[in-house]
């Protein structure tokens, strides 16, 4: 509908100063936010193409979203709706996609209009169950081809090295997870329900530990921002 021009320059004048810091190089990168360690080089510096789009939900057509990674380096999503005319439909986020809390949930945002959430896109994420309403938001999908082809980037993103963690049961997917069938009950099967900080890890019969237990690192964070307090995730 001709926008792509306007979404070009927002990416040119807005979103890239932004990645460069949260996702940039070195001489770009702040080391930390908020106290936090910021994740490393994701091609913030360079972002070069974007895909925009607009998803929405509603409880008889697309309630949620399964938990994922996104085809792209960086994800802006910003909220369209406002909050009086949805309840649920939280983000949940868990861990980098290879590490091992990668299932591991870290926090729930929730959603409120013309707030952005910037992320990795190879950050595990998804959208959970709207309980009442319809609720939108606008997807900004960013690359940097030229650090694609850096060998930085190919080690950065090594398929091979994924791997059927412990889990919390809001972080399985139905569609990428080998143990779904196996960790999620009958009734909660093709849902996203909301992250309970009281439930057990879950141990699938695929996940191999050693005698000790998982690795260390593999840590339940649901602090702070567990309650969907803090509106950026890096």
């Amino acid at each position: 509908i001709g926008m792509m021009p306007l979404f070009t320059q927002m990416l040119s004048q807005v979103m890239s100063p932004l990645a460069a810091r949260l996702f940039g190089n070195e001489e770009d990168r702040v080391a930390s936010l908020k106290g936090q360690p910021t994740i490393g080089n994701w091609g913030g510096s360079q972002l070069d193409t974007h895909h925009t789009f607009v998803v929405q939900y509603a409880v008889e057509n697309d309630k949620n979203l399964d938990m994922h990674i996104d085809e792209c380096d960086i994800t802006f999503n910003i909220g369209l709706t406002e909050n009086p005319d949805f309840e649920g439909n939280q983000l949940a986020f868990c861990g980098m996609y290879d590490a091992d809390d990668h299932r591991r949930h870290l926090l729930t945002y929730s959603h409120v209009r013309g707030q952005c959430v910037v992320h990795c896109g190879k950050q595990r994420h998804g959208a959970l169950d709207i309980e009442h309403g319809e609720r939108a938001s606008l997807i900004m999908w960013t690359k940097s081809h030229a650090f694609r082809r850096t060998p930085e980037y190919k080690k950065l993103y090594d398929l091979t090295r994924w791997n059927l963690s412990t889990a919390d049961r809001v972080c399985l997917s139905y569609s990428h997870d080998d143990d779904y069938e196996e960790l999620m009950p009958e009734d909660l099967k093709f849902q996203m329900p909301k992250a309970d900080p009281s439930e057990p890890l879950l141990v699938s019969s695929m996940c191999h530990l050693d005698a000790a237990g998982p690795k260390e690192g593999a840590v339940h964070e649901t602090g702070s921002g567990a309650d969907g307090s803090d509106s950026t995730l890096w």
